[in-house]
C-alpha cells in the first residue's frame, strides 16, 4: 500500500481549486448574514432549531448518543487521531503530507475558535435544555473538525487505494459521518443550522487549501514502504525483463542505441493502481524483451 499523491490529483487542475473555493464563499455568505442579524436566516435557524428539539426530547437514549458522538468527534479526539495519521505519513517518508495534516488541524479548530470570538453568537436557549455547554455557537467547532477531519481521511484514503469500490465506499462513508456530525449538534439543542453548515463549509475549505499550497506540488512518483523500497520504487526492472541469456536489458541495449536513450528504452512503470507492470520503451528489442542481434552496418 504506497502513497500515491497523484491519485488525488483530478483531470483538470481546476477542480481541486473549485472544491475549495465553494465552500469558502458559502461560509463568507452565512458569515455576512449573521454579522447583519439576517431576518431569513434567523427565522430558518429558529425553525430547524424547534424542529430537532421536538424530535430529540424525551427520548433519553437519543440524547445519550448524541452527547457520546460529542466526546468521539471532539477536538481532543481529533488531535489525537490527527496525530497518528500524521506519524504514520512521516513513517511512510511523506513529510509534506504530515505537515498538511498538523497544519491542517491548527488552522481547522484554532481558526474556530477565533471566528467564535468574532462574531459571539449566542447558543439555542430551551426551557429544558438538552445538553448545557458554554461558549459561543458561530460557526460550530465540532463540525468544522469533524469537516477537517474527514476531508484528510478522504484524501488520505484516495492517495493509498486505487480506483473502483475500494476508494468509493470509504469516501463515501465518510463523507456521510461528516454530515452527521454536523446534524447531531443540531438535535443536541446546541447549534443553529447556520452555525453547522458555517462549520462544516471552513473546515473543508481550509483543508482543501492547505492541501493545494503545501501537497500539490510535491506530487511525485510513490515512496513505497520503508521496509520494501525497491517493489515500490518510480522506476524498477522486474525479473520478467531479463534476456535469455540472464543480463539485464539495463545492462544489454539494443545495439544501436546511444547512451541516452538506454533507460528509455527499458524502463518500467507502475500504473495507477499499482496492479500491473507497462513496458514504456519502443523499438524491437524492447518490445520482446530481448536484446537485438541485428548487426551493425
Amino acid at each position: 500500500m504506497a502513497f500515491d499523491l497523484r491519485r488525488a490529483e483530478p483531470g483538470r487542475r481546476s477542480v481541486l481549486g473549485w472544491l475549495a473555493a465553494i465552500p469558502a464563499a458559502i461560509f463568507v455568505i452565512l458569515a455576512i448574514f449573521i454579522a447583519t442579524d439576517a431576518g431569513p436566516v434567523l427565522d430558518l435557524d429558529d425553525e430547524v432549531a424547534n424542529w430537532a428539539y421536538d424530535v430529540t426530547a424525551g427520548h433519553a437514549g437519543f440524547v445519550s448518543f448524541l452527547d457520546a458522538v460529542a466526546v468521539i468527534f471532539s477536538n481532543l479526539a481529533c488531535g489525537i487521531a490527527l496525530a497518528l495519521l500524521a506519524a504514520f505519513a512521516l513513517y511512510r517518508r511523506e513529510r509534506m503530507v504530515a505537515i498538511w495534516i498538523v497544519a491542517s488541524g491548527i488552522a481547522a479548530i484554532g481558526g474556530n475558535a477565533l471566528l467564535k470570538l468574532v462574531f459571539q453568537r449566542d447558543r439555542p436557549t430551551f426551557v429544558e435544555p438538552l445538553h448545557e455547554i458554554g461558549g459561543y455557537s458561530f460557526p460550530s467547532g465540532h463540525s468544522a473538525g469533524a469537516a477537517m477531519f474527514f476531508t484528510v481521511a478522504i484524501l488520505m484514503t484516495i492517495i493509498l487505494t486505487g480506483r473502483g469500490f475500494k476508494r468509493r465506499i470509504p469516501v463515501t462513508i465518510l463523507g456521510l459521518l461528516a454530515i452527521g456530525v454536523g446534524a447531531s449538534r443540531i438535535f443536541l439543542g446546541v447549534h443553529y443550522l447556520s452555525d453547522v453548515i458555517a462549520g462544516l463549509c471552513f473546515g473543508m475549505s481550509v483543508t482543501l487549501g492547505l492541501w493545494i499550497l503545501l501537497v500539490t506540488n510535491a506530487t511525485r512518483l510513490p515512496h513505497g514502504s520503508p521496509s520494501s523500497p525497491a517493489r515500490d520504487a518510480s522506476v524498477w526492472p522486474s525479473s520478467s525483463t531479463r534476456s535469455r541469456s540472464g543480463t539485464s536489458r539495463s545492462s544489454r541495449p539494443a545495439c544501436g542505441s546511444s547512451p541516452s536513450s538506454r533507460v528509455d528504452r527499458t524502463a518500467l512503470v507502475r500504473d495507477d493502481g499499482g496492479r500491473s507492470w507497462s513496458r514504456t520503451g519502443h523499438g524491437r528489442a524492447a518490445r520482446r524483451g530481448r536484446p537485438d542481434h541485428r548487426r551493425r552496418r
